[in-house]
């Protein structure tokens, strides 16, 4: 199935596709696999490197819990792949 690629804003959170909403610095993206249908709910997590908040993540379609989905910070071009929560997420590097 094809992945569905947000892009950060550096402003407000957006709705995004299909249930997922991205907040983040400009340029920074959220790759995922689309869940086409399931139960609603109202699911989020903050993303953490190195104690710096980096995104926030919010899912509307309980059956994204445990999907993996690929971060990339624009500012350090560096990826991580984390599993969709609804709790925050905290990596060090």
């Amino acid at each position: 199935m094809k992945k569905i690629l947000l892009t950060g804003t550096g402003g407000a959170p957006h709705v995004g596709a299909l249930g997922v909403s991205f907040q983040a610095a400009e340029g920074d993206k959220l790759e995922f696999s689309p869940v086409v249908e399931g139960t609603p709910g109202i699911n989020g997590l903050i993303l953490y490197v190195d104690n710096i908040p980096k995104c926030v993540v919010n899912y509307s379609i309980n059956e994204y819990t445990g999907t993996e989905a690929k971060y990339i910070d624009a500012s350090t071009s560096k990826e991580y792949t984390i599993n969709l929560t609804n709790k925050d997420i905290l990596l060090s590097t």
